[in-house]
């Protein structure tokens, strides 16, 4: 039935005839898909403002396609206001969010068709006013949105298409245009070019159709997973511009988050509640050296490990993204060695852990030495030790 104002009418009866006509049958078609796996939102704890860790796709929503519901923590999804705008996909930092029809895989397939020839970028409605435009060497790439294009996207079709791109529209939303500006940094600091040209302009449109022509030293095809997160595979399309060099450090925009943590090793216990609480994966347990493990490049920076750190070890330093071979290597950013039972020398724990348990139960425990004993056992050995003191005290 839509939104209407009162004050907008000169009485009621003629509100009520507006909304009669609108009464029918009407198909709406789903525009978005959502995966709530990799979803920075969806069943989350919220945070200390008792909101989630990341709502982007709903703050950024212009009517109520997007909404989210703060006491269940799941995102609300309505195919009668969503009107296909492309702003939440484009500011999902995991990929949850993909367009339907246009997902990950589609667009580089589509991307793909463009080898050696150059895209001009534009939405369906924008090319039906091109009708007898000379694209020259160009070919139009045609989209529902422009807007949903983020940066992984707009990497994909300048190396799967081994040419600079144009993107051709009169409504950039501020998202697509800092993901052109984030972009266009990284080649500049890489390559000493600007790859992504955007216009509104006709005649700045056919000049740049004119000149741009592809370059292989842009190319590069990349057979990414079904189910990989769009962080990882904009570090792998990376990786391939960096190879082992270091172009120093590329700076946020106003919309990106890039960065990495920080643990503080003389607190961390290494108990792994921020390894639990990362569902990108950017954060691992290493079994075989007793390490906490950190991989920046696939990090979103949502936040949700530095409150589940219950020592509170971990910070953001939201810098931008190091443009070098180690930021996308594993790092070691906590590690201690494994305490072995004082009973069966099982090792069972970590030796800070242990230690901060002491630190805690000792003045509680205060002189019976089989519970302070016990602090220093296994599961297995810590009821054995307790269960012996019991049988001394009925003897």
């Amino acid at each position: 039935m839509g939104i209407e104002t009162v004050s907008d009418y000169d009485d009621g009866f003629e509100l009520l005839k507006t909304l009669d006509s609108r009464i029918g049958e009407y198909v709406y078609q789903r525009k978005i898909n959502y995966d709530p796996d990799h979803c920075q939102y969806f069943h989350r704890r919220p945070n200390k403002n008792q909101e989630g860790y990341c709502h982007r796709c709903a703050d950024v929503c212009p009517t109520f396609g997007v909404g989210k519901d703060d006491s269940l923590m799941e995102l609300i999804f309505s195919k009668i206001d969503c009107i296909g705008c492309g702003n939440c996909v484009n500011v999902c930092p995991s990929g949850s969010l993909q367009r339907d029809g246009y997902d990950k895989e589609a667009i580089v397939e589509i991307a793909k068709l463009y080898k050696n020839k150059t895209p001009v970028v534009m939405d369906f409605d924008t090319f039906e006013t091109l009708e007898e435009f000379d694209f020259y060497s160009c070919i139009p790439l045609l989209l529902p949105q422009v807007n949903l294009l983020n940066e992984m996207y707009l990497m994909t079709l300048i190396q799967e298409s081994g040419s600079e791109i144009i993107i051709f529209t009169k409504n950039p939303s501020e998202n697509l245009l800092e993901s052109i500006k984030l972009v266009n940094n990284i080649y500049d600091c890489i390559h000493n070019i600007k790859p992504i040209h955007i216009t509104e302009e006709i005649k700045a449109l056919s000049d740049l159709c004119d000149t741009l022509k592809p370059n292989k030293n842009l190319s590069y095809t990349y057979a990414q997973n079904q189910r990989e997160a769009l962080r990882d595979i904009f570090a792998q399309r990376l990786m391939f511009l960096i190879k082992n060099n270091d172009y120093g450090i590329v700076k946020n925009t106003q919309t990106s988050h890039y960065g990495e943590i920080i643990i503080n090793q003389n607190t961390c216990t290494l108990c792994m509640s921020c390894v639990g609480a990362c569902n990108v994966k950017s954060l691992s347990s290493n079994a075989s050296n007793f390490s906490l493990q950190f991989n920046p490049s696939s990090c979103t920076t949502c936040g949700y490990c530095v409150d589940s750190c219950p020592e509170n070890a971990i910070s953001l330093d939201l810098y931008g993204i190091s443009l070098s071979p180690s930021w996308f290597e594993n790092k070691t950013m906590a590690q201690d060695k494994m305490f072995e039972c004082i009973e069966c020398s099982k090792p069972f724990a970590t030796t800070k852990s242990i230690e901060k348990i002491k630190s805690i139960m000792l003045p509680i425990f205060k002189d019976d030495t089989a519970k302070i004993r016990s602090l220093e056992c296994c599961p297995d050995c810590k009821v054995k030790v307790m269960f012996e003191k019991n049988i001394e005290a009925f003897i």
